[in-house]
């Protein structure tokens, strides 16, 4: 979520009926987020890391000390700061929830391993995803592809190529969305 740029517009465009839930790992960028967004309704904050796989003792954070965003829990320089943060699976973050519409995922490297191991509730909830591919691109266009999403490029994107596994995407931000929706 980092400083809630996109959580306040989400909110906006959710309205009253609809429900925003960010998570971001970083404590400085949380405490930013959440002066930002604590007093909009319809807005739930947690200051936690989206995972792949569940981490009860929680996931390791390389701090990027430059800037506020691309913390990774995969790449760092070799001076990172290293920070455990609260983890939860994306599963543990929408089993409650009676249907989702639509899934922001930038999550600076791990994106291949939250879609990867989220296929169930991917096909369940068929939601619409805005994904920002750093480093997995590779393997986040052959998981898309065997969920049945159409992918578009909607924002700076270097290329796309095939793979023998399916279409790569390269650096960017890519939309998803389920074959089914076209019509």
């Amino acid at each position: 979520a980092h400083v809630g740029w996109f959580t306040r517009r989400a909110a906006a465009c959710v309205g009253d009926a609809g429900l925003v839930l960010a998570y971001e790992p970083d404590p400085r960028n949380f405490a930013c987020l959440t002066q930002a967004a604590t007093h909009i309704p319809n807005v739930r904050l947690a200051n936690a890391a989206v995972v792949g796989t569940a981490a009860p003792g929680g996931a390791v954070l390389l701090m990027n000390e430059q800037i506020t965003a691309g913390h990774s829990r995969f790449f760092g320089a070799p001076e990172s700061r290293k920070i455990i943060v609260p983890a939860v699976t994306l599963a543990q973050v929408t089993d409650p929830l009676p249907r989702v519409d639509f899934i922001k995922i930038d999550i600076e490297g791990s994106e291949a391993e939250v879609l990867e191991n989220s296929r169930a509730l991917l096909m369940r909830l068929r939601p619409h995803m805005a994904i920002e591919v750093d480093f997995s691109g590779a393997r986040i266009g052959p998981v898309l592809d065997s969920l049945g999403y159409d992918v578009v490029a909607c924002g700076l994107v270097v290329d796309e190529h095939p793979t023998s596994e399916g279409r790569a995407l390269s650096q960017g931000i890519w939309y998803a969305s389920p074959k089914e929706a076209r019509t």
